[in-house]
């Protein structure tokens, strides 16, 4: 795990944007990754549950056993990609914010992991990332070791 500002710079390079120039997160992120940002009116965890159910996504485990509640916002990331959950009905300085606060999330705890985890165990830990197999023993004290997490990952912003 990294600190924030060296999330920001990676991103920031990432979007060949000099740090003192101004930079619309949800705008590069979406030039730049498997990123979708949506708005659900009254946005709640059965929501988004159902919302990735209809489109035979399966809802991660996270969601699938926390009690449902409103929401400000929320990102699933899986395989690389991501949603991001933004409450309709919130001001466009609130959206703004929370998809601010859910890119940090996608950036910092899932795509750049993911990235290192690549890069420190190699292409073969793919599988194990995508949840196709489960870790073996070695890539388990890997991922130990090198601080990478192997699993998928939700973050919910409460209300």
């Amino acid at each position: 795990m990294f600190s924030s500002l060296t999330t920001a710079e990676r991103f920031r390079t990432a979007a060949g944007a000099p740090s003192a120039q101004p930079l619309d997160p949800v705008a590069a992120l979406l030039h730049l990754y498997p990123v979708n940002v949506l708005r659900l009116t009254d946005l709640n965890v059965n929501g988004i549950c159902d919302w990735l159910t209809r489109r035979r996504i399966e809802p991660p485990h996270p969601l699938t056993v926390c009690h449902d509640r409103t929401l400000r916002g929320g990102i699933v990331a899986q395989r690389g990609a991501a949603f991001i959950f933004l409450d309709d009905s919130d001001s466009v300085q609130e959206q703004r914010y929370t998809a601010a606060h859910e890119t940090g999330h996608y950036l910092q705890d899932h795509l750049y992991p993911r990235e290192d985890a690549l890069a420190e165990l190699g292409e073969e830990i793919l599988s194990v990332l995508d949840g196709l197999r489960p870790p073996t023993w070695s890539e388990q004290i890997g991922a130990l070791l090198s601080s990478t997490s192997l699993a998928h990952y939700a973050h919910l912003m409460e209300r």
